[in-house]
């Protein structure tokens, strides 16, 4: 008996879920020993009566939704960042350009073989040359396929000869599919021993597999799914957003550090 008192209850919580809608349900309905079968079907009926005649209803409730579900992806993102804040900024494989005292942090994740890499790539090298207090630095975030990987591994091993940007040059400046004999002339061209690259890249296989293993954690932690992406400061950017965007932020971030 108690079962069906506090169901019109229930009953009421939804539909006024549902835009509020008042309801004032009989309770001497469900207390006169009908079958629970028929209050299950009564209750189906009136919601789904409801929904049929306000349809916005469901568009609204997703939208709440998924306004909250972004809410706390933010604020676990953010946790992230904070907790992780040495090895985003200050790992030993991620090279560093730019300004190294800078009052802006700007990430980049990139792919040698993303196409808009390559194109972002030419305006955050603008920005950075136009603005002299960005601190810029590169998250090698491979993706796609065999080639991504072996060139990020080139462009770490390269920094051993203090040749990272050369490379880097190279292959943001290369068209179409890389291999390793193609990043090998990539680099012989930019003036890199490629014998000892070689070497670099097998005695550093283990160590810099981990580091671009712990930088994809990092990027499904931060729901990072492609390249490019950027973090600035503590603002996270996905896909080739561009030259305004990217200034645009910069200035937001600096006018609240004032």
């Amino acid at each position: 008996m108690l079962k069906f008192v506090y169901q019109p209850a229930i009953l009421a919580i939804v539909l006024l879920f549902f835009n509020g809608l008042p309801i004032f349900y009989n309770l001497a309905y469900t207390q006169d020993n009908k079958p629970e079968e028929n209050f299950d079907n009564n209750l189906q009926k009136l919601i789904e009566k409801y929904l049929m005649e306000n349809p916005e209803v469901i568009l609204r409730s997703i939208q709440n939704l998924e306004k909250r579900q972004k809410k706390q992806a933010a604020e676990k993102a953010q946790e992230i960042l904070k907790s992780k804040r040495d090895f985003i900024q200050n790992d030993k494989f991620s090279f560093v350009s730019g300004n190294p005292k800078g009052d802006i942090t700007l990430i980049e994740f990139v792919d040698y073989q993303c196409g808009f890499c390559k194109k972002s790539h030419k305006y955050i090298q603008k920005i950075v040359t136009e603005d002299k207090n960005i601190r810029l630095i590169y998250k090698e975030f491979p993706i796609l396929g065999s080639g991504s990987i072996y060139a990020s591994r080139a462009t770490i091993a390269a920094k051993k000869q203090g040749k990272y940007f050369e490379l880097h040059e190279a292959l943001m400046n290369a068209q179409g599919r890389l291999d390793e004999n193609r990043i090998l002339q990539l680099a012989q061209k930019s003036g890199i021993d490629t014998k000892k690259l070689l070497s670099d890249i097998n005695d550093d296989q283990e160590i810099v597999g981990d580091y671009l293993g712990a930088v994809s954690q990092l990027a499904q932690e931060l729901q990072i799914n492609g390249t490019p992406a950027f973090i600035i400061n503590n603002v996270i950017l996905r896909g080739a957003v561009g030259e305004k965007t990217i200034k645009k932020f910069i200035a937001d971030i600096r006018q609240k550090q004032k």
